[in-house]
C-alpha cells in the first residue's frame, strides 16, 4: 500500500514541471519513507580528502565523494 502511494507519487513528480509543486511532491515522499521505513546508521563516516586547490566545486558527502562530479572544474592558477 504505501510503495503503490509513494511510487504514484514520484511518477506525479517526475512529469511535474513547477518547481514549488515538485518539491511539495518530494516533501510528502520523503515524510512517507521516513515515516513508514525504519533505517539503522551503524556508523558516521568521516573521511579526510586531499585535493588541489585549484577544485573547484568539490564537495563530498558521507555517502558518495563523487556525487557532483560533474561540477568539478580546475581554474587557471591556483587561488593563494
Amino acid at each position: 500500500m504505501v510503495r503503490r502511494r509513494v511510487d504514484r507519487l514520484e511518477g506525479e513528480a517526475l512529469t511535474q514541471t513547477v518547481l514549488s509543486r515538485r518539491k511539495r511532491l518530494y516533501r510528502e515522499i520523503a515524510t512517507i519513507v521516513a515515516e513508514q521505513v525504519p533505517i539503522v546508521y551503524l556508523f558516521n563516516a568521516d573521511y579526510v580528502y586531499a585535493y588541489r586547490k585549484r577544485l573547484r566545486g568539490f564537495s563530498p558527502n558521507a555517502f558518495l565523494p563523487t556525487w557532483n562530479a560533474y561540477r568539478w572544474k580546475l581554474s587557471d592558477a591556483p587561488q593563494l
